[in-house]
């Protein structure tokens, strides 16, 4: 079960701002969502046959390679490259 204290901690984590009173609401909603992948982690599925979603028919465009010779095209779009490699800024801070 998910503690208010595991609550607080997970809030740190990912820099989230709860409200004091909403913190119970949370912490509710979340056990029962652990409940819930508690349940789906105890159906057995060893023996079952399942369909795969690839062999149906998707209405998304071709995935197509693209050539070596494209690939300036690309960087011409990109804010920053070196060497062919895309620099991307830095999302996550240290404390």
């Amino acid at each position: 079960m998910l503690s208010p204290e595991h609550l607080h901690h997970l809030m740190k984590l990912a820099h989230l701002k709860i409200p004091e009173h909403e913190a119970p609401i949370y912490v509710n909603s979340l056990n029962k969502l652990i409940d819930i992948l508690a349940m789906l982690e105890k159906v057995e599925l060893n023996n079952k046959e399942l369909s795969l979603s690839v062999e149906k028919l998707t209405h998304l465009r071709d995935d197509n390679p693209i050539l070596p010779s494209e690939q300036s095209l690309c960087e011409q779009c990109a804010p920053q490259t070196i060497s062919h490699f895309y620099i991307v800024p830095k999302v996550i801070e240290e404390e």
